[in-house]
C-alpha cells in the first residue's frame, strides 16, 4: 500500500494517495455523460409533469 507523507518522517504523519483509492481527485464529468444525465433528467420531470396532470384532471371529476 502506497503512503504519501505530507511531513517529515520524525512526526511518521501520513495519509493515503490517490492512487491508492482508485480515482483521481480531479475527475471531471464528461460531455456525453452531462448529456445522458439531462436528457434524462428532462425526461424525468416531463412524466412528473404527466403524472400531475393526470392526478389533478382525475380528481377534478371525482370533486364534480
Amino acid at each position: 500500500m502506497q503512503t504519501s507523507c505530507s511531513c517529515s518522517p520524525a512526526l511518521q504523519s501520513c495519509s493515503l494517495s490517490a492512487s491508492t483509492v482508485g480515482m483521481p481527485r480531479n475527475k471531471m464529468i464528461m460531455e456525453v455523460q452531462m448529456a445522458i444525465f439531462t436528457n434524462m433528467l428532462g425526461m424525468f420531470l416531463f412524466l412528473l409533469l404527466l403524472l400531475y396532470d393526470y392526478v389533478v384532471i382525475n380528481n377534478s371529476k371525482k370533486q364534480e
